[in-house]
């Protein structure tokens, strides 16, 4: 896949901690072979907060921007991703408190927590460069 310099994108860390985790950032350019260099538009510096954290990432693990999915509610079982720490996390609709409030659980940890709908959106997955909605679990 190819971006051009500044162009948004989103990283996901294949770590124990990390798996199901998407961080908003911008691509650089391209170092050696598939590899690039990536800037985290959320993660900061513990040296300095205003600075931004660089990675060299494999370039598998970035992806462009998803566009955005207009939803006004979630259903129960819903693949969704919240924001929590700074990334956008995969997680199922596994409650609903009420019309914009959810449970999401978390499959990775096992945990489950509540969330606004301002901060779940549909996940998406990228198909043969083809964005496609993931669709509930367990279904097909």
């Amino acid at each position: 896949m190819e971006f051009s310099r500044g162009e948004r994108v989103e990283i996901s860390i294949k770590q124990k901690d990390f798996y199901g985790s998407y961080y908003t950032g911008k691509f650089l350019s391209g170092v050696g072979l598939n590899k690039f260099l990536v800037e985290y538009e959320t993660l900061r510096s513990n040296r300095c907060e205003t600075s931004r954290i660089t990675d060299i990432v494999d370039a598998p693990n970035v992806r462009p921007f998803p566009p955005e999915v207009k939803v006004t509610d979630f259903s129960l079982h819903d693949i969704v991703d919240a924001y929590e720490n700074d990334a956008w996390w995969v997680g199922t609709i596994s409650g609903i408190i009420n019309s914009t409030n959810y449970y999401v659980y978390f499959e990775n940890t096992g945990e489950i927590f509540a969330y606004p709908n301002s901060d779940l959106r549909v996940h998406q997955e990228l198909v043969n460069g083809n964005w496609v909605v993931s669709h509930k679990k367990g279904l097909k």
